[in-house]
């Protein structure tokens, strides 16, 4: 009690047997078509899952590289400040001595500029 097969599955032969066979062999073959789509399924999702892990690691890679990157760069930068910040008050200090020697120079009660004028 097999439901009815197309005529196009069934096998050439008029007997009933032989369509009965003919039935059997096409459901046959469309499971096992069906497992290897099944299969063929399974290992393109294994493929993909492997694939797309791949590129996950290669992703977190280059975010530590670049992490990496950025607190070189952080530490350099905080360097060059303080090296900065070191000039800057060497300047001030010697803009201040140059400014005190000239007050100095121009002022006529100093020793100095009385020294530099007598010499001169």
């Amino acid at each position: 009690a097999q439901p009815p097969v197309p005529a196009a599955f069934t096998n050439v032969a008029q007997s009933p047997g032989a369509s009965v066979a003919g039935a059997s062999a096409v459901q046959t073959g469309a499971l096992a078509a069906a497992a290897v789509n099944t299969t063929v399924a399974a290992r393109t999702m294994t493929m993909s899952s492997e694939f797309v892990k791949g590129k996950a690691h290669e992703l977190f890679q280059s975010l530590e590289f670049f992490e990496g990157e950025v607190k070189k760069a952080r530490e350099e930068a905080a360097a060059l400040r303080a090296k900065a910040k070191a000039e800057l008050k060497q300047a001030e200090e010697l803009s201040a001595i140059a400014d005190s020697a000239l007050l100095r120079a121009a002022d006529p009660s100093s020793s100095t500029a009385s020294g530099v004028l007598a010499a001169a």
